[in-house]
């Protein structure tokens, strides 16, 4: 740039997208030549929440460098964590993986991590699945247990933050998990 010599490079172009430029370019949204240039390798990654068997590995090396750039112990997760990372939808894809271990590691004080640790929202988010063709009361009633437990995982079973959190009286919250543990011990 500027100069008056000619300089050889040799170079290797990777780009990526989430888009379908052969659509894209039949739309007219994006330039032909271009993607003639570009398009020599097509790798198609699925996103993160179709191959959930993929996240322990992700996360193992994203705690594992977290804790040697923090300079930490190394931490472990608990099992329960891992089925919570599993579950998780991650509309933020890798990226936000790794950036909810990395906020788990900074607010760890022991040496494993556990749910608690990270967002409400991705503990409300991952709720387990209800199942089409419940009947509505059954998943209704499926989906408050669930929450309620998950509430209750993230406030540490404090029974007090865990009303606060749902906007109800801790009375009502005893009454509801007593209804829930009488649910679960009834036989089928």
């Amino acid at each position: 740039m500027g100069g008056v010599d000619t300089l050889k490079s040799d170079v290797r172009i990777i780009a990526a997208t989430n888009k379908d430029l052969q659509k894209r370019v039949k739309e007219g949204h994006f330039r032909e030549d271009l993607f003639y240039r570009l398009n020599v390798m097509i790798l198609t990654l699925p996103p993160l929440r179709s191959r959930p068997e993929d996240i322990p590995v992700f996360a193992d090396a994203f705690l594992k460098k977290h804790c040697q750039t923090m300079q930490n112990k190394e931490k472990r997760f608990s099992a329960a964590t891992m089925k919570l990372l599993q579950s998780y939808t991650w509309p933020g894809n890798i990226r936000e993986l790794d950036n909810a271990i990395q906020r788990a590691v900074v607010l760890a004080v022991e040496d494993e991590l556990t749910p608690d640790l990270f967002p409400l929202t991705t503990i409300a988010d991952s709720v387990e699945a209800i199942g089409v063709g419940l009947p509505l009361e059954e998943a209704l009633l499926k989906f408050k247990k669930q929450f309620i437990e998950k509430t209750l995982q993230y406030t540490k079973n404090s029974q007090t933050q865990a009303a606060e959190i749902l906007k109800i009286q801790r009375t009502y919250l005893n009454r509801l998990i007593k209804e829930f543990k009488s649910q679960i011990e009834k036989p089928s």
